[in-house]
C-alpha cells in the first residue's frame, strides 16, 4: 500500500524541510541552509559577515529579498522581507516572512506574479462540483466484478473586476494488486488583471477567502497551499507562517451543511473576495475582527462573547456613521444649550457649583448603543430566531423576572457592562449559550456584506459549543 504523503505534493513543489542552500548576499556567493516550515516562516543560515566594520554584536541587517539556490532539489528559492542577524562572527541568522520556490524554475526578477492558487480546508463546499461525474460499482456478488468511475471535467468561474476565480480538482490515483484508489484535492485559481507580489496575493486574495469559508462553516479553515505563477506557466510554491502545507482532500461530510447560499446568476467568488477587500481598506469592524479562531469553542466563553457583542455594536456604528456624525452635531448642540441654562442657574445659586460641574460632566461624544446595534442586527436576520433562544438562557431570564433588565437585548447590555468591568460574573454555560445564538448573527451579517445570505438549516448539523 502507498503511504499517503504528509504534505501538499504537486508538481515543482519540494516537501517542507530543512535543506543545504547557496544564498547570495550582498553580491557574494556563501553557503547556509533553508528551513522550509509548514505553518511556520522560514528562516535560514548564511555564512557571512554581514558587515566587517562591525564589531558589537548582535547586529542585524534587512532585506527585501534574498536569493539562494537548493542544490539538492535543483530548486530556487527567494526570501521576502528578510531579517539577517549575526550573534556570533561568521554566521548570520535569516529570518523571513516568506519562501518563494521554484524547482528547475529560476525566479523572476521582480517577482510578481499573474495567477495564484490556492487550497483551502472545504473550499470543494462551494464549487457545487462532485469530483466523479459516473461510477460504476459491481452491487452484488453475481454482478461483473468491474470497478469505474470518471472524474469530473467541470469546473466554475467567477469574474471579478480585478481579476477572476476558478474551481476545479486534481487527482491522485493508487492502483497495484491490493489496493484501488483515487483522491481529489480542491483547488482555486485567481487570476489578477495585474501582477502582484505574494504578500498582496495573500492579503488581498487568500486570507479572505479562508474568513469566507469561515464564516460559512462556522469553524476555523486554513490555508494548506498556495503557489503562485508567470503568464508562461511557470510556478512557484509559497512557504510561510499560515501555510500548512498539509494535503487536503475532498471528503464528502453529511454533517456539514454550508451556511453560504447564494443565486448563482447574480453571485461571483471572484467580486465577494474584492469586496472584502474594499471593506477591509476601508476599516470595516467585521472585515477587520472577525476571527473563527478566536470564536472556536475551545476559546474562553466570556472572551468569545464580549468579541462578537463589540463586532456587532462596532459594525453598526460603520454601517451608520453618516446618522452618527449627524447625532453628533444634534447632540453638542444641545449640550451647549444645555449648559448655559444650567450656568444659569448656577448664577443664580438655584445650583451649587458642585452640581453644576456633574451636570457639565455629561458625555461630548454620543455614540449608538448596543441595544440599537442589537436590535438592527436581530431584526435583519429575523430567520435565525436569535431572540427567542436568548429569552430561554438563565442569565437572561434572571435578569428580566428580578427587574434587572426590560428587555432580552436590555439583558446583553447589562451582562456585558458587568464583564467588563468586572462587576459581575456569569457561569460558564450561559456564556457559551449566549455565544452559541450569537455568532450565527454576527457570520450572517458577514456574508450578507458580501452578497450571500445565511442558510438556518446549517445550524442543525452543526453542533455548536
Amino acid at each position: 500500500m502507498t503511504d499517503e504523503p504528509n504534505h501538499v505534493d504537486v508538481a515543482g513543489s519540494i516537501p517542507p524541510g530543512e535543506y543545504p542552500c547557496i544564498w547570495s548576499v550582498d553580491g557574494r556567493d556563501v553557503s547556509g541552509s533553508i528551513d522550509l516550515r509548514g505553518n511556520g516562516a522560514p528562516v535560514g543560515t548564511a555564512r557571512v559577515v554581514l558587515d566587517p566594520n562591525v564589531t558589537r554584536l548582535p547586529y542585524e541587517r534587512t532585506y527585501a529579498v534574498l536569493r539562494g539556490f537548493i542544490e539538492d532539489q535543483n530548486a530556487y528559492v527567494a526570501l521576502t522581507e528578510v531579517a539577517a542577524v549575526t550573534w556570533f562572527g561568521g554566521q548570520a541568522l535569516l529570518h523571513a516572512a516568506a519562501a518563494i520556490v521554484g524547482r528547475g524554475q529560476p525566479l523572476p526578477d521582480d517577482l510578481r506574479f499573474d495567477q495564484m492558487t490556492a487550497q483551502v480546508t472545504n473550499l470543494d463546499y462551494f464549487s457545487g462540483v462532485a469530483p466523479l461525474s459516473n461510477q460504476e460499482i459491481p452491487t452484488s456478488e453475481g454482478s461483473h466484478r468491474r470497478w469505474g468511475a470518471t472524474a469530473t471535467e467541470l469546473s466554475r468561474e467567477w469574474l471579478g473586476t480585478r481579476g477572476s476565480a476558478t474551481f476545479c480538482y486534481s487527482y491522485k490515483s493508487t492502483i497495484d494488486p491490493f489496493l484501488l484508489s483515487v483522491r481529489f484535492a480542491p483547488w482555486l485559481v485567481i487570476k489578477s488583471s495585474e501582477p502582484l507580489d505574494v504578500r498582496v496575493w495573500h492579503e488581498q486574495w487568500c486570507y479572505p477567502l479562508v474568513q469566507l469559508i469561515a464564516a460559512s462553516t462556522g469553524k476555523p479553515e486554513k490555508l494548506t497551499h498556495m503557489r503562485v505563477g508567470r503568464l508562461d506557466g511557470t510556478e512557484y510554491t509559497v512557504y510561510a507562517k499560515p501555510i500548512t502545507q498539509q494535503p487536503y482532500n475532498a471528503v464528502k461530510q453529511s454533517r456539514l451543511l454550508l451556511a453560504f447560499t447564494a443565486d448563482d446568476r447574480q453571485f461571483s467568488l471572484a467580486s465577494a473576495l474584492e469586496k472584502w477587500g474594499d471593506l477591509h481598506d476601508d476599516g470595516h469592524p467585521l472585515m477587520l475582527g472577525y476571527n473563527a479562531f478566536a470564536l472556536a469553542p475551545d476559546q474562553n466563553p466570556r472572551g468569545r462573547l464580549l468579541l462578537l457583542l463589540q463586532l456587532l455594536e462596532a459594525s453598526y456604528g460603520f454601517e451608520n456613521r453618516d446618522q452618527v456624525e449627524i447625532d453628533q452635531i444634534a447632540h453638542g448642540e444641545d449640550r451647549a444649550a444645555l449648559i448655559e441654562k444650567l450656568r444659569a442657574m448656577r448664577d443664580e445659586q438655584i445650583l451649587t457649583s458642585r452640581e453644576f460641574l456633574l451636570a457639565k460632566s455629561m458625555p461630548k461624544v454620543v455614540y449608538p448603543t448596543l441595544e440599537r446595534a442589537l436590535r438592527h442586527y436581530l431584526n435583519e436576520h429575523s430567520n435565525l430566531s436569535t431572540e427567542i433562544h436568548l429569552a430561554e438562557i438563565p442569565a437572561v431570564a434572571a435578569l428580566i423576572s428580578a427587574n434587572g433588565a426590560s428587555s432580552t437585548i436590555d439583558a446583553l447590555r447589562v451582562i456585558r457592562n458587568g464583564l467588563s468591568h468586572g462587576t459581575v460574573n456569569y457561569s460558564d454555560d450561559d456564556l457559551r449559550e449566549l455565544t452559541k445564538y450569537l455568532h450565527p448573527v454576527a457570520r450572517a451579517e458577514f456574508l450578507r456584506l458580501l452578497g450571500a445570505t445565511f442558510e438556518p438549516k446549517s445550524l442543525d448539523w452543526w453542533q455548536w459549543a
